[in-house]
């Protein structure tokens, strides 16, 4: 049986180089996040997708969320986004007000019942963070360093979202391979220290 040497799922390829062993960890990691948050969702009777803006509303301004960009972030159509938000209004976990400044715009927000079940759904989670604060500290941020290098490639081949990301941020300013500035704080900041979901960021223009 002849072998295509070019994809990491060859198990001959996987032997005779790294790479393709890292994209199969890759792979096998985003499978067991999916899938423990496809059993937590289960629990509670939600999809993934209600799972994710749920906490995602938690912690971001209500100013902040877009359908259009909540779409981006999870990958989904803008449908999915509209029908999961109405599902989650019609289970009383949300609510949605028009802005008093400008009536066109509408604002979401959770529901106590909605804060409390995003409360609740965020354990998915803790699994893999307990995983992890168990290494030192240098290992975390290797990892994140290198971790932050593969996304950054993502990003430039358009294969992963950019929201939130200090890469894609109209204040990012890069100084050198290492090294970057945020326009909007004033800062200068090292790799480890480049935000993926940053409450600050700005769309470029």
């Amino acid at each position: 049986m002849e072998h295509n040497h070019q994809t990491p799922f060859c198990p001959v390829c996987q032997r005779e180089a790294l790479a393709p062993r890292i994209f199969i960890a890759f792979e096998r990691i985003s499978t067991a996040l999916r899938m423990h948050m496809w059993r937590i969702s289960t629990e509670y009777h939600i999809s993934p997708v209600q799972l994710y803006i749920l906490i995602f509303l938690r912690y971001h301004k209500p100013e902040k969320v877009r359908i259009v960009r909540l779409a981006k972030i999870l990958h989904v159509s803008v449908p999915t986004v509209s029908d999961a938000l109405h599902t989650l209004r019609r289970k009383g976990y949300l609510i949605v007000r028009r802005s008093k400044r400008d009536r066109r715009v509408r604002k979401i927000h959770l529901t106590q019942k909605g804060k409390d079940l995003s409360e609740a759904l965020e354990r998915w989670a803790q699994p893999f963070v307990d995983i992890l604060m168990k290494w030192s500290e240098d290992e975390q941020l290797q990892l994140y360093t290198l971790l932050t290098k593969a996304i950054e490639e993502f990003y430039k081949r358009d294969l992963i979202h950019s929201e939130g990301m200090c890469i894609a941020c109209q204040n990012f300013e890069p100084i050198d391979d290492v090294r970057y500035r945020c326009a909007l704080m004033k800062k200068e900041l090292s790799r480890d220290a480049l935000q993926l979901d940053c409450p600050n960021y700005t769309y470029p223009s």
